[in-house]
């Protein structure tokens, strides 16, 4: 704990010759539903030929646009795109009064898992859960809430957890 800041999950210096790294990840989505998931891991070699240290960690992410909208993944980059928004947000006076647009709303969950101990290594391991609403302006804006709930196992500090709150509002261009 340097200056009030917490680490939840922290290996500290790890001498090392070299590491491997490797990593799977896989997507889907069907219309208005989209499912995500990653798992890497990483074996690292250190001096005077001890074990190797293994650390790793994992997600699940799924989403569900309410207003029918999709995740676009384009190829050439290996990554999701923006998301077109069907019915753009507006307000305009018209004749027949005031119409408004929607933006598109997409509910989101996410678990993932860090384990950095292993070994002389007692970096601690992370679970959290996050539970999220979305809402898109239109294709380059997008405000997110989250809930997150992470649950610490520090084989140092001992077990806790954590409440967090988020509000993003994010630009693309």
């Amino acid at each position: 704990n340097e200056g009030g800041n917490i680490n939840f999950v922290d290996t500290g210096f790890v001498p090392s010759d070299h590491f491997h790294l490797a990593g799977l990840e896989s997507a889907l989505v069907c219309g208005p539903f989209s499912l995500q998931s990653e798992i890497m891991g990483s074996s690292v070699s250190t001096p005077g030929g001890g074990d190797d240290l293994v650390f790793y960690g994992a997600y699940v992410f799924a989403s569900y646009f309410l207003t029918g909208e999709n995740r676009n993944y384009r190829r050439s980059t290996g990554a999701f795109d923006r998301t077109p928004v069907y019915s753009p947000f507006f307000r305009v006076n018209t004749p027949r009064g005031v119409c408004c647009g929607p933006g598109a709303w997409e509910l989101a969950a996410r678990w993932s898992y860090l384990n950095l101990t292993d070994g002389f290594v007692q970096g601690g391991a992370l679970n959290d859960i996050t539970l999220g609403v979305n809402w898109y302006a239109n294709e380059y804006m997008r405000i997110q809430f989250n809930y997150i709930h992470a649950f610490l196992d520090n084989p140092v500090t001992g077990d806790s957890d954590a409440n967090i709150f988020i509000t993003r509002f994010s630009v693309f261009w």
